[in-house]
């Protein structure tokens, strides 16, 4: 803001201004030879430096409780929209699963080794070692559980029985991403929770050494689990694969 006073009495009157708590600025006279206009315009900024807050810091101060709340949302519109971004590609990620879900036993086995080597790289293990044979092919009618269950008519003895089981050998594994997606799998599977109750090995409030322990003290037919903490229940030799027959 740049304003000009022509007479020294105004431009003194305008620096005296006081405010609580703060010493009073007295304008010097102008330099000998200085220009008295120029003098003037840096004796007002000063006193307006010094002075009263600014009229927008005031207004923005003095905002009612509904105009904060309008500018919180607005902050949160930026995390609204990345949200929605990743529940978009979680719906290609399950558009992709279910087409390939729907594909033959041998283009399931190839998408699963190609989605192996692109996480893993180089490995010990051949191609041979996961065929069309490894799949099985579900319906696509009813519910997982209920695929599961026609795909393998005996799942009770096969799955279930716990005689001659030793610790923390599963038969099935059921194994998501997340935690979240671990505890939906074991939602729609009441039946086989109700026959053998499926151990949740996962991270979400729940510690290796309490997995670790109870691996060790009980049979287990089916577990769920996230991927990182059953390969770090499977290092420790907690969990044992030797008995696993479904994925």
């Amino acid at each position: 803001m740049t304003v000009r006073i022509k007479s020294v009495q105004s431009k003194q009157k305008l620096t005296k201004r006081k405010q609580p708590g703060a010493k009073e600025h007295l304008a010097a006279p102008p330099p000998v030879g200085g220009d008295d206009d120029d003098f003037a315009q840096i004796a007002v900024e000063e006193a307006y430096d010094q002075g009263e807050p600014d009229q927008q810091e005031t207004e923005a101060a003095e905002l009612p409780d509904s105009a904060q709340l309008s500018a919180a949302q607005a902050a949160q519109k930026p995390r609204k929209k990345k949200r929605r971004k990743g529940n978009a590609s979680y719906q290609d990620a399950q558009a992709a699963a279910a087409e390939v879900a729907h594909s033959s036993t041998e283009e399931q086995a190839r998408w699963l080794w190609d989605s192996y080597k692109n996480a893993v790289g180089e490995s010990f293990l051949e191609q041979e070692a996961l065929t069309g044979d490894s799949v099985v092919q579900l319906s696509g009618h009813g519910s997982l559980e209920e695929q599961v269950q026609a795909a393998v008519p005996d799942w009770q003895q096969a799955f279930c029985s716990t005689s001659g089981r030793s610790n923390g050998l599963p038969s099935c594994l059921l194994i998501s991403p997340a935690a979240l997606g671990a505890i939906a799998m074991i939602k729609s599977f009441p039946a086989f929770n109700k026959a053998c109750r499926i151990a949740k090995l996962f991270a979400k409030h729940i510690k290796v050494a309490e997995q670790q322990q109870y691996l060790q003290q009980h049979p287990l037919c089916i577990a769920a689990g996230t991927p990182n903490r059953l390969c770090k229940l499977a290092d420790i030799e907690a969990l044992q694969l030797s008995q696993l027959q479904l994925i």
